[in-house]
């Protein structure tokens, strides 16, 4: 009902309250076009985006464009993996390591 309160606007019920929460929903977004003042604001563009500060840090990503070569590649997982060469635990391992914790 939240999400199309247009539709329950006739309910025996909530119709009521239905069409106040319409009400306020459509006051509180773009104004009807007999409510404009006429050359003060322009339509306001379905296609536009608003400026967001969390898609511009994240759309500054270099290989958006480009892939990493193999070198950068490599050099990512040594960053993330640690340069000690090592597999990887197994659960069998963690597991073991968990339960000398534990003992001692």
């Amino acid at each position: 009902m939240l999400s199309d309160p247009g539709s329950y606007i006739f309910d025996d019920d909530h119709g009521e309250w239905m069409l106040e929460y319409k009400r306020l929903i459509d006051s509180h977004q773009e104004p009807a076009h007999g409510e404009r003042s006429k050359g003060t604001t322009k339509p306001s563009k379905p296609w536009a985006r608003k400026r967001s500060i969390i898609r511009d840090v994240a759309n500054q990503n270099k290989w958006t464009n480009n892939p990493p070569n193999e070198e950068e590649i490599q050099e990512m997982r040594s960053l993330l993996k640690g340069d000690d060469g090592s597999e990887p635990m197994t659960w069998d391992d963690l597991i073991n390591e968990i339960e000398e914790i534990l003992e001692d």
